[in-house]
């Protein structure tokens, strides 16, 4: 009811969630969508694997499924960064999690608390079982696709919260980042790499709002300006809350209360997140820093759990699977 279903480059299927007003009413949404979702593929003979990397194929295996101008141009734009390009966009899934922004002053702490705490999420709800053929395992396989793939778009460097304003780090992001060409603009468009700010300072050809547009579409940091979140898919029946919005809509979801600034002295260092979110894809939870975010945050159940066998930071891979 409600839910729009689409795809994505790799074939990987998408489903888009009206707003909710609380957790409840998104778990609700989609768990009817699984199941019914389920039913049908499986009278179709089709299986689901809930993981954040297909660990069973890879890229050339998979193929452009969408070759629209949209996907054949970023396809060809990744190529010039490797292979991770191809990965990100035929291999990988995730939730992607939207929040209203508080106003004024709140919501500017919302958002620096939102990447201070990112890499310690990834590292709880990180679900890849392993990487595709071809490329090293990892503790975050999903994670480790992203982290290679431009840099000027992604911002795990922390580039786009260096700055004191939120809204300034952000234009300064989108400025910096290489131009990925629209359709319409011929296969020879750009002639070379450039930033959209090189761009708008040409004499000819300046980008027009179509450009500026489809230019923001294809920025993918870990919280992006429209309250976005992606995290890999849970398992299983997990209790996790989930929702994936439409563009530019912001779901009310509340996952608890926001990680205090006092709790993330390890990332507190805005020039040390990037490394944190390198280490977050080698390690998962074992890494220092996010061990450290998660044991100081009062909401966090980790405070029980510590020094039993379910305590997150003590979990062991099973025999001959690599846990994320």
């Amino acid at each position: 009811r409600g839910v729009r279903v689409s795809h994505e480059a790799g074939g990987q299927v998408e489903l888009s969630f009206p707003c909710q007003a609380t957790v409840v009413g998104i778990e609700r949404d989609v768990e009817l969508a699984l199941a019914r979702l389920r039913d049908l593929d499986r009278a179709a003979g089709i299986g689901f694997l809930a993981a954040g990397l297909d660990p069973l194929h890879d890229a050339a295996a998979v193929g452009l499924q969408l070759t629209s101008p949209r996907y054949v141009s970023m396809n060809r734009h990744f190529d010039a960064f490797g292979p991770a390009g191809r990965e990100m966009m035929r291999l990988t899934a995730s939730l992607q999690i939207c929040v209203d922004l508080l106003p004024g002053p709140a919501g500017l702490e919302q958002w620096r608390l939102a990447h201070l705490a990112g890499p310690a999420l990834a590292s709880v709800f990180a679900n890849s079982p392993g990487a595709p053929p071809g490329r090293a395992s990892a503790a975050s396989p999903r994670l480790g696709v992203w982290l290679a793939v431009d840099g000027s778009r992604t911002g795990f460097d922390s580039r786009h919260v260096t700055r004191p304003s939120a809204a300034e780090g952000y234009v300064a992001f989108a400025a910096a980042a290489m131009v990925i060409p629209r359709g319409g603009r011929g296969d020879g468009f750009p002639p070379r790499q450039r930033s959209f700010a090189e761009w708008c300072g040409e004499g000819a050809d300046r980008p027009d709002d179509g450009d500026l547009t489809h230019h923001l579409s294809t920025l993918f940091p870990p919280v992006r300006a429209p309250g976005r979140l992606p995290r890999d898919p849970p398992s299983g029946r997990a209790r996790t809350p989930a929702a994936r919005g439409r563009a530019r809509r912001h779901l009310d979801v509340a996952a608890g209360p926001p990680l205090p600034s006092r709790d993330a002295r390890a990332a507190r260092r805005r020039d040390e997140l990037g490394s944190w979110w390198t280490r977050t894809a080698v390690e998962g939870i074992r890494a220092p820093a996010s061990r450290c975010a998660l044991a100081r945050c009062s909401s966090w159940p980790s405070r029980a759990w510590a020094g039993t066998a379910a305590d997150p930071c003590r979990r062991t891979p099973a025999r001959g699977r690599r846990r994320s």
